[in-house]
């Protein structure tokens, strides 16, 4: 096997993160360094700072990851925060731009592949370099300074690239001046691929650049769980929430729809996993009327977590946004635990090659949680279709044709 060296730069890498793109960089970079390629991380501290504000944790994980001969660059800029905010508003960083280019002459490699970059700076996308360049598209950052393609709530932007700086605005952004002109698109034309993780998000920045044929579908990915098969579903009926406690997630939502499951007499139960902006708003509609329906953990181990995983009876994913396709889905499969989506976005493709049934509508939720059969989900099934088409091996088995051409 002819092994390559990949520099993979993200704006987050854990710990130093806060969602599921940082998480898929992880998990790639562990599974190509496995299969003996040298791999490379350039991320950004000051961007976590930007994210979390001032407290920073402890970089165990890194070791973790340099113990497989993971080479990682953190970025720790002496203007703080002023660099991943240049990033934004610029589209460049001098400084970050300044660890790039080191990272390159060092580590000569053979292709680098962009992922989230939009506090790293967009420049990165076409700077000179003799290596083949690659994109996943993990948002809609190519078309939407937001990254979320929506304007206003449960309203899909219909017109990207229009009227992004009102929009900007009145969400409480800066604006991007940076994105007019063409460079933005010529750079990513100048892409050697790019990989989405759903049809939808191709669709999106293929329609937006003009190469929709050149993007490769290959849907995310996630570890096998260790307890699919060795420990017993719950006896009740118990959903599992794992993400972002934010409005956009659809938390809300589904809160509504566990209490409106109460007043009539149902013992399905919530479990709710995750932080974020309404986490205190959540806890307080909890103790005031949903005590013993839903149980609210802010963190667990990744232990407890995949116990969890596998002990529930579905996995929620109750978006109310474009999402695309997110790690959570692949996560819920390794369990042998269907997971219940809304119809936004990228979201619906993959359980819908389960059972539509999993799919809700924007006014489908409490239905879909009511009519909920577990019985008839087979576990073995479930984690059979993870690992033919959803783990590591399968994915890298994909991954490996695209970036060799």
């Amino acid at each position: 096997m002819e092994t390559q060296t990949v520099l993979l730069t993200t704006t987050y890498y854990p710990p130093y993160h806060t969602g599921g793109d940082a998480v898929y960089v992880r998990y790639l970079a562990r599974g190509l360094a496995r299969l003996g390629h040298e791999v490379s991380i350039l991320h950004s501290v000051d961007a976590y700072k930007v994210a979390k504000g001032a407290h920073v944790p402890e970089g165990g994980v890194l070791e973790e990851d340099r113990a497989l001969g993971i080479d990682i660059t953190s970025i720790r800029s002496p203007f703080g925060k002023l660099s991943p905010y240049s990033a934004f508003i610029l589209g460049r960083s001098a400084w970050n731009r300044k660890q790039f280019d080191r990272t390159v002459e060092r580590t000569e490699p053979d292709l680098v592949h962009h992922n989230n970059i939009y506090f790293l700076g967009a420049d990165l996308l076409d700077a000179p370099g003799k290596y083949r360049r690659y994109h996943t598209i993990h948002d809609y950052w190519a078309v939407c300074p937001k990254r979320e393609l929506t304007r206003g709530w449960k309203n899909v932007c219909q017109e990207p690239g229009r009227g992004c700086a009102v929009c900007l605005m009145r969400s409480g952004m800066p604006p991007q001046l940076w994105r007019r002109g063409r460079r933005l698109k010529d750079a990513f034309l100048g892409l050697d691929g790019m990989i989405a993780p759903s049809n939808y998000a191709r669709d999106v920045v293929g329609d937006w650049t003009g190469r929709k044929k050149s993007i490769r579908t290959i849907h995310n990915f996630s570890p096998e769980n260790p307890y699919a098969g060795r420990v017993e579903k719950r006896d009740h009926v118990s959903f599992l929430f794992v993400g972002r406690i934010a409005r956009k997630k659809g938390i809300n939502e589904l809160l509504d729809a566990m209490s409106e499951l109460k007043r009539e007499g149902s013992e399905r139960r919530l479990v709710v996993v995750g932080s974020g902006p309404l986490k205190t708003q959540v806890r307080s509609r909890v103790q005031n009327g949903l005590e013993g329906t839903v149980d609210c953990r802010e963190w667990v181990d990744d232990d407890e977590l995949a116990r969890l995983f596998a002990r529930s009876s579905a996995v929620v994913i109750p978006s109310f946004w474009p999402d695309n396709n997110p790690i959570v889905v692949a996560e819920a499969l390794a369990a042998g635990t269907p997971p219940i989506t809304s119809n936004w976005g990228g979201l619906p493709e993959v359980p819908r090659k389960i059972d539509r049934s999993l799919v809700f509508d924007d006014d489908g939720l409490v239905r879909t949680l009511r009519d909920f059969e577990p019985g008839g989900y087979d576990p073995s099934r479930l984690v059979r279709f993870h690992r033919e088409n959803l783990s590591i091996d399968a994915y890298l088995k994909q991954y490996l044709k695209v970036i060799r051409g």
